[in-house]
């Protein structure tokens, strides 16, 4: 195991953010019917931005990509068995979580978790 311990990082308020985390559940009734089921929890973490925002131009369409990579002792998922991947809220922007990468050898339950910029709905 590593000697460095990042959780008092994590946690100190000049490092560290809060974000809003939607997680969606799915569950299935004895008439085999679905039912979706939405969390919300406010979380702390370090966050730092990726590439910055991407402008995709393609014919009539444009699009915006964007990043961050959170680094939190929170609990995040890209989505497995009936949880489908968390959805992250920060500065005003939604984000979906692709990839969570366990860093626990430098503090009991640190994470970080790859996100991408949610598009837009029209």
């Amino acid at each position: 195991m590593a000697l460095l311990d990042v959780s008092d990082a994590l946690l100190d308020p000049d490092f560290s953010d809060t974000f809003m985390r939607y997680r969606s559940v799915v569950s299935t009734n004895s008439y085999g019917e679905g039912a979706r089921a939405e969390t919300v929890a406010t979380l702390s973490g370090v966050i730092t931005q990726g590439g910055g925002d991407i402008l995709d131009r393609a014919g009539d369409a444009e699009k915006i990509h964007g990043n961050i990579t959170i680094y939190t002792l929170g609990d995040l998922t890209a989505g497995s068995g009936t949880t489908g991947a968390d959805e992250v809220v920060w500065m005003g922007r939604r984000y979906v979580v692709d990839n969570v990468s366990d860093w626990s050898n430098y503090g009991a339950g640190f994470i970080s978790a790859s996100c991408s910029l949610k598009p837009l709905s029209p």
